[in-house]
């Protein structure tokens, strides 16, 4: 069997077996994003091992054409592997009255790195990838 005949299967299980209702918040995060955010940390999660690496989290960058070095993995890595439930936290932040307009200004400006990315119509792994440099 072919890798990618696998990896399809394997996350077709994954996601089969997988209980969105406990991420979900009432009138915030729904059903269908919860599984989309699934859907794109299994994508990243090439190995299938549960948890994204150094290598995917800069395999996911390459393919979307976003430039990321070996510092910006450390940030937002470390030496982590990043399980769902905090790839989740990461993707369902919200700013806090703590932050300041320069820390606003920096999340628009990662947008605009993203080439052609349009917030409405970008993809999961855009927001994915925009969403770990902020945190």
């Amino acid at each position: 069997m072919e890798r990618g005949t696998r990896r399809t299967s394997d996350s077709s299980a994954a996601l089969a077996e997988f209980h969105p209702e406990q991420y979900c918040k009432p009138g915030e995060i729904t059903v269908h994003e919860v599984m989309d955010m699934k859907r794109a940390f299994d994508m990243i999660d090439e190995d299938s091992s549960g948890t994204i690496d150094v290598e995917e989290l800069q395999g996911a960058a390459t393919a979307l054409g976003i430039p990321m070095d070996a510092e910006n993995i450390q940030v937002l890595l470390g030496t982590k592997r990043l399980t769902f439930n905090m790839f989740f936290d990461r993707m369902t932040a919200k700013l806090t009255p703590e932050d300041n307009v320069d820390n606003i200004m920096h999340i628009f400006e990662l947008f605009d790195t993203v080439k052609g990315f349009d917030a409405h119509h970008g993809s999961a792994n855009d927001h994915c990838v925009i969403a770990r440099k902020i945190q």
